[in-house]
């Protein structure tokens, strides 16, 4: 288990994925592809094997941002494993072809997509029937109120707090003053990069993903992440 990994808000945030795109020239395909195989490694590892679970019924909820990117990475990897994935993807992202190409991946797994707008009874009785439900509706650039047709979505999570693995940050939290709008806790977090303001306080199973950043990207910053370097093996490292 890791300690003392600094934690980070908004502004410093959007300065390591601008650098990450910019110095270091990683396109956000692959930044997508290394955070959607982290969420599903540590679904399968640290959710699944270590609980003897196995070919479970998994929910993931896209927004149409990069937070639901990763979460069509990770749909498509957590089927690979041998679980039963489907995925609701209320508001597509029309603009950017990547996420067109995501979709065309997750579909040639038969992979189910529901694009339909439901109630909120609806989602409940669907979440009642999943063993785990995975939040990548909003990442650290939400801001504003939460609006349809996310919030019958959230919701209708409210309920169900104990099956939610979120991505990044709970979905709707403020990313440095965390959960303004009194949402949901989820069982487990897989922060990336680093973890967010709003999670300090976080009391369930915390993983953090994103130790394929460069040493000296973070020390540009001044944070002292020593710790996520001391053992590479895997993607994660638990906080």
């Amino acid at each position: 288990m890791a300690s003392n990994i600094p934690y980070i808000n908004a502004e410093i945030s959007a300065l390591v994925d601008k650098e990450l795109m910019g110095t270091y020239n990683y396109s956000i395909d692959q930044l997508m592809e290394i955070a959607g195989l982290t969420v599903a490694k540590v679904i399968n590892q640290e959710f699944m094997k270590k609980n003897n679970i196995k070919n479970i019924k998994i929910i993931t909820l896209c927004g149409p941002g990069n937070n639901g990117g990763d979460g069509l990475v990770a749909s498509r990897y957590l089927k690979e494993f041998g679980n039963d994935v489907e995925i609701y993807y209320p508001k597509k992202n029309n603009k950017n072809p990547l996420f067109g190409r995501l979709i065309t991946q997750c579909e040639n797994y038969d992979i189910k997509i529901n694009e339909k707008i439901l109630e909120k009874e609806e989602y409940e009785k669907i979440f009642e029937q999943c063993d785990i439900i995975v939040d990548a509706l909003f990442g650290f650039s939400f801001k504003g109120e939460i609006r349809e047709p996310f919030k019958t979505i959230i919701d209708a999570m409210k309920k169900f707090e104990n099956k939610i693995i979120s991505v990044d940050i709970p979905s709707g939290f403020d990313i440095d003053k965390g959960n303004i709008f009194e949402t949901f806790i989820p069982k487990g977090l897989i922060s990336l990069t680093l973890p967010k303001l709003c999670s300090k306080d976080f009391k369930g199973e915390h993983y953090l993903g994103g130790r394929f950043v460069p040493k000296k990207l973070f020390e540009k910053f001044k944070l002292n992440c020593d710790e996520l370097y001391k053992n590479c093996e895997d993607l994660y490292v638990k906080i």
